[in-house]
């Protein structure tokens, strides 16, 4: 048919049939206005092919327009599903359990709103702490006595810009020894012009040799030193410096290797590590679900208190997203009046039904519609007072999530049954052409969303 250029979703309609005498209105632009103009299309078609209609100032015989309330059907279904989806991935996102796959392509996880935490750490420095999903709500009372560490070895100190480097240069390599590897480390010293970039070449060296040890060169006050250190600490991280540079190197061991020593909640403990796992999953756990990590020793009058709390910032939002994607699906429900099944909006009716009461007590409430409000306060108020009462209501696994998230799943793994089979007879006449074609084409339209499906 002729086009306008625009969308036929999206066309003004304006005009009177010369048969019928029917007027068209202007502006048609919504979901809702799109279901109304297929009646108002059924209305004014009559039986003769050359009968026309003006549409956006073109004219239009019946079997266009036929052709085009066809192709509003098209167009709304996927709008529809879309919905569905958003919905879906709103309800999943409050979901009972520790993480949620969010991409079937990739694999990858991200927590739900009710698993999320919060960290803080209180009453002073030397330790910091991360949590990750469904980590235990829990409050963890630190002591620091001192840090562990690897042993470091630090050379003498050189002039940086001394030229007279041929005591280091000649001396050939130097050997590393942990526990029982030795490895043999020869630097090349062929740019160095100064002591400061005769270091740096050993510490070049050192560093390729792919081994638990790192170095690095400390200028200060003209200065440069050569420091070696074992990359894994606690007590037994020791090592061992030879071979040809370590005499004109002149190293000593400035760190020795140690184990932290901490009090957690008045019991004392030692640690090879610096980062304490707390809250493992199960006693075979290499991990735990708190992360604390010691920076320092604290002051002997002081307590470091590491909390571990819900976000309820996340779990508002999350709510308010379940909301609102719940309102625009059931609203477009009704603005395409008979072409999704009755069955759908029952479920969500019966959803809310079933939970009515103890949603209330949260501040979620549902008018005569089933269009759902929040009083954020309300809830905020009841994350503080009764968070185990909020988190059944809404993300339990009898909550309005899973309830809604139950019916999105279902859809979405056949499509086809969200959608009527007698869709266009309910929003046209039953004997009109274009009831006829929209029946044929919304058979096939469910034949292959289910296909895809």
């Amino acid at each position: 048919m002729a086009s306008t250029g625009q969308s036929s979703s999206n066309q003004s309609l304006s005009g009177t049939n010369r048969a019928s005498g029917a007027t068209y209105g202007t502006g048609v632009a919504t979901i809702a206005s799109a279901a109304q103009r297929k009646k108002q299309l059924a209305s004014a078609l009559i039986q003769p092919s050359t009968d026309q209609v003006t549409i956006g100032g073109v004219s239009v015989t019946n079997s266009g327009v036929v052709g085009m309330a066809s192709s509003v059907v098209r167009q709304l279904v996927p709008v529809v599903l879309e919905r569905v989806i958003a919905l879906g991935s709103a309800a999943r996102n409050l979901l009972p359990g520790e993480a949620l796959t969010r991409s079937a392509q990739t694999g990858t996880t991200s927590p739900g709103a009710f698993a999320q935490r919060l960290v803080s750490v209180s009453g002073g420095a030397g330790v910091t702490a991360a949590a990750s999903a469904g980590a235990t709500l829990a409050s963890y009372k630190f002591t620091v006595a001192q840090t562990a560490a690897g042993q470091t070895s630090s050379s003498n100190g050189f002039v940086s810009t001394n030229p007279s480097i041929g005591g280091i240069t000649g001396a050939g390599s130097l050997t590393i020894q942990i526990g029982t590897t030795t490895t043999t480390v020869t630097p090349t010293f062929s740019s160095a012009t100064n002591a400061k970039e005769a270091l740096e070449a050993v510490a070049t060296a050192v560093n390729a040799a792919g081994i638990d040890a790192r170095a690095q060169v400390v200028s200060a006050n003209g200065a440069s030193r050569l420091q070696v250190t074992r990359k894994t600490t606690g007590a037994a991280s020791t090592m061992t410096l030879g071979g040809g540079l370590a005499a004109p190197l002149g190293f000593s061991t400035t760190t020795a290797a140690r184990d932290a020593s901490y009090t957690l909640n008045g019991a004392a403990h030692t640690s090879s590590s610096n980062v304490i796992q707390l809250d493992a999953v199960s006693t075979a756990a290499t991990s735990g679900r708190v992360q604390v990590n010691l920076t320092g020793a604290t002051s002997t009058s002081v307590t470091v208190t590491v909390g571990v709390s819900r976000n309820d910032n996340v779990i508002v939002d999350a709510v308010k997203s379940l909301i609102d994607r719940f309102n625009i699906f059931r609203q477009t429900i009704s603005s395409v009046g008979g072409l999704v099944t009755a069955g759908t909006q029952n479920q969500l009716d019966g959803a809310l039904d079933a939970l009515s009461n103890a949603l209330r007590g949260i501040g979620v409430t549902a008018d005569a519609n089933g269009v759902l409000d929040l009083n954020e306060a309300s809830l905020r108020s009841a994350l503080k007072t009764s968070p185990a009462r909020v988190e059944a209501a809404i993300g339990g696994a009898s909550g309005l999530a899973a309830r809604v998230y139950g019916v999105t799943s279902a859809i979405q793994k056949s499509p086809g049954v969200l959608f009527a089979a007698d869709a266009a007879a309910s929003v046209m006449p039953a004997g009109s052409q274009i009831a006829q074609a929209n029946r044929l084409d919304l058979a096939m339209t469910k034949r292959l969303l289910d296909f895809q499906a």
